[in-house]
């Protein structure tokens, strides 16, 4: 389980709520991608990881599993997560960017996340 502190205080407006943990999921992307090279048959899937908390970033959807919790896009090669990208609501959905762009391991390639 991990912990992060508060960003302090001050309004901090514009910012994804992923951008107060700094470069620790830079460095946990890094170790996904050196620990595992994946094969020719990757997904790209969503990903929610549960969170029930005070938050602006956490996606509800009814009906799954987990329906309430932050949701990531994630490139994965059986079973074992890549690469990811975090997303918020209205983020990917229309508002602003509409997809995002992944890198597809040893090749020039990269994938198009998003909802569409």
């Amino acid at each position: 389980m991990l912990h992060f502190k508060d960003r302090g205080p001050g309004p901090h407006l514009k910012l994804p709520y992923w951008h107060k943990y700094g470069t620790i999921f830079d460095s946990l992307r890094e170790k996904c991608q050196f620990y595992w090279f994946p094969g020719s048959r990757i997904a790209v899937d969503e990903v929610m990881l549960r969170f029930e908390g005070r938050t602006s970033g956490s996606t509800t959807i009814p009906g799954k599993p987990i329906p309430v919790g932050f949701k990531i896009f994630a490139l994965a090669d059986e079973g074992y997560i890549w690469n990811f990208e975090f997303t918020a609501p209205g983020l990917i959905e229309g508002q602003g960017i509409d997809s995002i762009n992944v890198a597809i391991p040893g090749t020039q390639n990269s994938t198009k996340l998003s909802n569409t």
